[in-house]
This record gives C-alpha cells, structure tokens and sequence, in this order.
C-alpha cells in the first residue's frame, strides 16, 4: 500500500523527484575528486604508527627492498652451457634489458673473463664466450661450473637452471605500476619461451 503512493507521487511529480535525486546524488559524490586512494603495498601492509615509521626509516636508509625480479630459465633435462642455448639466454637478457620495466638486469651472459697483461687483469671477452675447438667445450664447462661468481647465484650446479635478475624500474610499492611492469617483462620473455 505504501509502495503505491509512493509510486504514485513519484509518477505525479516526476521532476521534482529527479531533481532531489540528482541533489542527493551530487551531495553524496561532491567530495570523491579529492578522496585519494593508496594502492601501495606499503599501506596494505604497514598501516601506520611506530612500524610505518620505522619502514619508512629503513627504506630511506638501505633503499626498497622490492626492486629484484627473477627470470629463470629452465634447460630441462639438459644443460645450458650449449652454444645455441647460450645465444638464446643472450637474447633474453637484451630483450628483457630494453623494456621500460628494468633498470638493471644480470644475467651469465655479462660475467667477463679476465687474463693477466703486463702483470694487470684486463678483460678478455665473457665467461660464456663458446670455445671454438670442440675439445675445449669440457674443459669450459667446467670452468664455468666452478665459477663462484656464477655457481649458485646466476647458475645452477648442474647448469641446467639459469637466472637473470632484473632490478625493476619505478616504484615498487605502487602495486598498479608492479603489475604494469611485470606485465612488460612477461611480453619481453614471450618470445623465447619454448626455444632452444
């Protein structure tokens, strides 16, 4: 019964009726162009007080500690040290170095060799340089193998798994610009996926 002169008003004075409904809708939403909304992973985390405060001071100090990602690229049953798959794994790391997303990014590929000259070490072409004689393949493996700058922290001890580490380009604690990031490093990886 209620519903039915309510109806029943609304129908008779359609305009006023519109025009307190736009009146509340504005007085509702008049403030939303100033309401700021923290999408950070700092604020979804640390909420605020003393432990704010004290990231706040770590982070200021040391830098964000959210900046490392890893690409890991998995030889399978094989090694990696092969000279196809050390190409392919070159051209991942420069694929994943031009994108917006990476300020850094490490990678076996970059660890140089060095040979004594003149009683100085002076860079001698990269660590992954494929040997030219088929005979000195076992041998540089297991140099590489044995390389602590590279066994365990870029290469695995069997040399089936490689990582390229990549020090994102933005703010980290922005979880919108995170996710575009990462989404560049997946599009720069894409093509290599399943090769070699």
């Amino acid at each position: 019964m209620i519903f039915a002169r309510i109806a029943q008003a609304i129908v008779a004075h359609r305009w006023r009726t519109g025009v307190l409904l736009l009146l509340g809708f504005l007085g509702i939403f008049a403030g939303v162009h100033k309401l700021v909304i923290d999408f950070s992973a700092t604020a979804f985390f640390a909420g605020e007080g003393e432990e704010r405060e004290a990231l706040d001071e770590y982070r200021d100090f040391w830098g964000s500690d959210d900046k490392l990602a890893i690409i890991l690229v998995d030889g399978g049953e094989q090694s990696l040290l092969d000279e196809a798959r050390i190409e392919r794994i070159k051209l991942l790391t420069e694929s994943v170095r031009a994108t917006d997303a990476a300020e850094r990014v490490s990678s076996i590929t970059d660890v140089p060799r060095f040979r004594v000259q003149f009683g100085n070490p002076v860079p001698w072409g990269l660590l992954v340089d494929f040997p030219a004689s088929e005979t000195a393949v076992e041998a540089w493996r297991s140099r590489i193998l044995a390389n602590p700058f590279l066994v365990p922290s870029l290469l695995s001890e069997d040399g089936h798994l490689a990582a390229l580490v990549v020090i994102l380009d933005g703010n980290v604690d922005d979880v919108v610009a995170v996710r575009r990031m990462i989404s560049e490093l997946r599009e720069s990886i894409e093509p290599h996926q399943g090769e070699e």
